[in-house]
């Protein structure tokens, strides 16, 4: 499978994933669906009108978790509209959720099923989506309840009856009021120190989805041996807002917020337009199709196509990073490993599954820095070990749960200074912290701190 291949299928998935489109499709097919079989007529005015209206509306309160707690009146004003019809809503409730579980099926799990290939997680997802929350379709109560909320908004609207306004004076209301809790991406304070050009090059190994909380409960024997020898960040660092992939490594290599990068999400966005570590010195991103996204044209990106190479990929990505750290003069590595991810996806990262993830990182990351030290590189290196994003459930978005919110952060190498740190600092700081060892200008949307800390004087 190409590139572009892939990057098309990916943005498929990602339509019918992200509730910011997926909620308009199952919506709207809810309630052509319930027309057809009431055999009522369409409006399409009211299609149209509430359509946009709810997108509006629900992207101001960015989907957030605290939408939720407004059902209860909902669902009473819905009762109160003269047209209300109890059959009707039934039906329009459970074509969402028939909607949601095939698309669920063939979006969600069978992606997973094709990388990991394991059947049980078809069951698996149904069962986590249940207990999971976030914007995506991981996610059945909040993918439900918004899709469901659009279809009977437009089944029982009524341009003539004042009820209908007041539900959407309601739907305005609850925005407004739930915007007040959606977080904020955390920012330490400015701090930007003279460069000091401490290494010859950066590597910073991301541990995809890695949640704190595991990562350190769990017995990984390397990890904890090189601990010792590292900087490390007892609490960990915080991640943005919102906690996904592409919303991260944006913020990693500007140094600026989602909303400043303008990635918010995985689904539709322009990719990094600011200025970045990879306009600043030879750079190399390693990962999957996420890190294509995020690039702009003219970087050196190496794909590691998942379809392909399956739970094989982080093999492939490491063995592809030691090729160019001899035959290159690159100046900064950044790999994203995918296992950890992928079996929180896929089990939730509560289950053993994730935990036996980390331990196979661990050990990958055993022969790596044996790898470096055989062909003397540490010596003028800087090797940061982080995550983008932590997991609650099966998914990460809202930092409603600490597992989302707190991912580990050492840094280890030449020019460290072992022990334990015990501040919190924002992963947009990796970005200064990179140009502070390496000697390079700062970004210039950058914000946050140098992590200086870490390092000998």
């Amino acid at each position: 499978m190409n590139i572009i291949t892939e990057k098309i299928l990916e943005k498929i998935v990602y339509l019918f994933n992200t509730i910011d489109t997926y909620f308009l499709i199952s919506g709207i097919f809810g309630y052509l669906a319930t027309t057809f079989f009431l055999h009522t007529p369409i409006n399409y005015l009211a299609l149209i009108f509430s359509s946009l209206f709810l997108l509006l509306v629900f992207k101001f309160a960015d989907f957030y978790l605290h939408y939720l707690f407004f059902l209860p009146l909902f669902t009473l004003l819905f009762f109160l509209m003269p047209n209300f019809n109890l059959s009707a809503a039934i039906l329009l409730f459970v074509v969402n959720i028939i909607f949601f579980y095939v698309t669920q099926f063939l979006f969600y799990s069978i992606p997973y099923l094709i990388i990991i290939g394991d059947y049980s997680i078809i069951l698996r997802v149904i069962i986590n989506s249940l207990f999971t929350f976030a914007p995506t379709s991981s996610s059945a109560i909040m993918s439900i309840y918004f899709s469901t909320l659009l279809s009977e908004t437009i089944y029982f609207s009524n341009f003539y009856d004042p009820s209908y306004f007041f539900i959407l004076a309601s739907f305005v209301i609850a925005a407004i009021i739930t915007r007040r809790f959606v977080p904020q991406t955390l920012q330490s304070e400015n701090f930007k120190p003279e460069q000091k050009k401490l290494v010859q090059r950066v590597i910073y190994l991301n541990i995809d989805g890695c949640r704190l909380d595991k990562f350190n409960s769990t017995n990984l024997t390397f990890i904890r041996s090189l601990e010792r020898k590292s900087a490390v960040f007892k609490y960990g660092a915080t991640t943005v807002y919102r906690a996904l992939t592409n919303p991260a490594f944006a913020s990693i290599l500007t140094g600026a917020t989602p909303k400043e990068t303008g990635a918010t999400n995985n689904n539709f966005h322009s990719g990094v337009t600011l200025q970045a570590l990879p306009d600043l010195a030879p750079t190399i991103l390693y990962g999957n199709i996420h890190m294509k996204d995020i690039a702009k044209k003219h970087w050196n990106v190496k794909v590691i196509s998942l379809p392909k190479h399956g739970l094989q990929s982080d093999d492939v990505l490491i063995e592809e990073l030691k090729d160019d750290l001899l035959k290159t003069n690159t100046r900064i590595f950044i790999a994203d490993l995918c296992d950890v991810d992928l079996a929180g996806h896929a089990y939730g990262s509560g289950s053993t599954y994730y935990t036996d993830a980390l331990k196979r990182i661990d050990r990958r990351l055993e022969k790596f820095f044996t790898w470096l030290r055989k062909h003397k590189l540490l010596h003028d290196s800087l090797v940061m070990i982080g995550s983008d994003h932590g997991q609650a459930g099966m998914e990460h978005a809202y930092l409603f749960f600490k597992s989302e919110k707190y991912v580990p952060l050492i840094f280890h190498g030449s020019h460290v200074k072992a022990g334990v740190l015990e501040f919190v600092p924002s992963i947009i700081d990796i970005n200064l912290t990179i140009s502070y060892a390496l000697g390079i200008p700062y970004c210039a949307s950058s914000r946050g701190r140098a992590l200086i800390e870490a390092f000998t004087k």
